[in-house]
């Protein structure tokens, strides 16, 4: 089943694929596919060095060799002078023998002690209670930190840009124990004590990446799975203060995730709330009545995406949240509507920080994704496959919204809302695409 699906895939990239099988020995599998030479740089760039790690050392203690010599080749490429030990006895002999090192970073899961026990025992030792230690996880953040006063926690697979940016602010800070927090340094939303564990849902990269910054914004970070069927898994695996769940997703929809959520977890439930395009009286109904506790519509706003996660119970519930708003409408038989409307491309500027890169790249994310609905959408309504091209004008209307298409989202809602047959929507489709166009050439003018 897989090589049929990654068939399939390299053939629609101009592509093939092959795979050699040996009994007891493994397989090998070679593709190749087409695609266009790009010379963008990377997003997040790591630099070489930086004058607060220069020089300084760290040790590095997890009983995986691989994870050791992942983290001794970066830190030592970024100036630093890194030890490394599988054994937390001997980490710990070392720190009470007053070996001197500026920073730990300790596994959480080792068979000899784990890394809160070792991080306890660090704090306990002489010259270990102002050392900064950062915990490495691969299981989220840990409900009970005891009293390890920890400067950070990672969870793997780490990246190393996070890393980097991680051991630049643990050592530039001069506080002592007492002040350090696991948190980024970036407003938390109000009425949280701290940064929560959130898992996004979402299936388009557009919107990952949008709630992603914004949950940045207001001090958290995110795990992000891309369906239904793997936020089921996700939620089982490890324990999430909160869910973002859009609605419509492949695979599993929102509601159907929160139903097996729901009958699986018993009283491990995270607190979910609903994300989606639609804004339609009964919508928030249906999502409560199938057992998420909040509702919000995209395009996500930061002031209301802080106020749900606010209104997570601490320990009962706030009163329900205020009315729907009702949806924009514009008349698209205006001869001269406004192609992007510019309050949200102000939010927009104001949630990147005013960064033309980051703008920039959001804007190559929708040029680079839309397209491709576009073609879904017309072959969905060529073939009558009513389910395709619903799923593709949903998509379609909530990214136009973000980016501020006003005219193009509710086009997309009028397809959205089609009752009849799909050969029927070809003119609206056809409005789509003429307003996709104009949407198209107003955001280039952002890069």
């Amino acid at each position: 089943m897989g090589l049929a699906i990654c068939r399939r895939l390299c053939e629609l990239m101009g592509g093939t694929i092959g795979a050699v099988s040996t009994l007891g020995a493994g397989s090998t599998v070679t593709f190749t596919v087409r695609a266009p030479a790009t010379e963008l740089a990377r997003r997040d760039p790591v630099p070489d060095t930086a004058p607060s790690l220069a020089g300084k050392r760290v040790l590095v203690v997890d009983d995986n060799a691989v994870n050791r010599q992942i983290l001794l080749r970066h830190t030592a490429s970024w100036g630093m002078h890194p030890a490394e030990t599988a054994s937390p006895a001997t980490a710990l002999r070392w720190i009470t023998e007053g070996e001197r090192f500026d920073l730990v970073m300790l596994d959480l899961q080792m068979a000899e002690m784990d890394g809160l026990a070792l991080a306890e025992a660090i704090r306990a030792s002489p010259h270990g209670a102002e050392l900064p230690l950062i915990l490495l996880t691969s299981l989220g953040r840990p409900r009970n930190l005891g009293t390890a006063d920890l400067a950070a926690v990672l969870t793997k697979p780490l990246n190393p840009s996070q890393v980097f940016s991680t051991l630049v602010r643990v050592l530039a800070g001069s506080a002592g124990p007492a002040a350090r927090v696991a948190a980024p340094s970036t407003e938390v939303a109000a009425g949280t004590s701290g940064p929560l564990r959130i898992l996004v849902a979402e299936d388009h990269p557009v919107n990952q990446r949008l709630v992603l910054l914004l949950l940045a914004k207001l001090g958290h970070r995110a795990d992000l799975v891309s369906d239904g069927v793997e936020a089921v898994a996700a939620v089982r695996r490890r324990d999430y203060d909160v869910v973002l769940m859009d609605v419509q997703m492949p695979e599993l929809d929102g509601l159907a995730a929160t139903r097996e959520i729901r009958a699986r977890l018993g009283d491990r439930q995270p607190w979910i709330i609903a994300v989606t395009a639609n804004a339609l009286h009964g919508d928030r109904e249906a999502c409560l009545a199938e057992g998420m506790d909040d509702y919000l519509t995209k395009p996500l706003e930061k002031s209301d995406l802080a106020r749900a996660l606010s209104r997570r119970p601490r320990p009962a519930p706030d009163p329900a949240p205020d009315p729907d708003p009702a949806p924009t409408v514009l008349d698209p038989t205006d001869p001269a509507p406004t192609v992007l409307d510019p309050i949200a491309i102000a939010n927009l500027r104001e949630l990147v920080g005013d960064d033309p890169k980051a703008l920039s790249g959001l804007v190559e994310d929708y040029l680079t994704e839309t397209p491709p609905l576009l073609d879904a959408l017309r072959a969905a309504v060529a073939r009558g496959d009513a389910g395709q091209a619903h799923q593709a004008t949903h998509t379609l209307k909530s990214i136009g919204a973000t980016f501020g298409a006003r005219a193009m989202a509710d086009l997309c809602r009028r397809a959205e809302s089609h009752a009849g047959a799909p050969a029927d929507m070809a003119p609206v489709v056809a409005a789509i695409a003429a307003e996709h166009d104009r949407v198209t050439l107003a955001l280039a003018k952002l890069i």
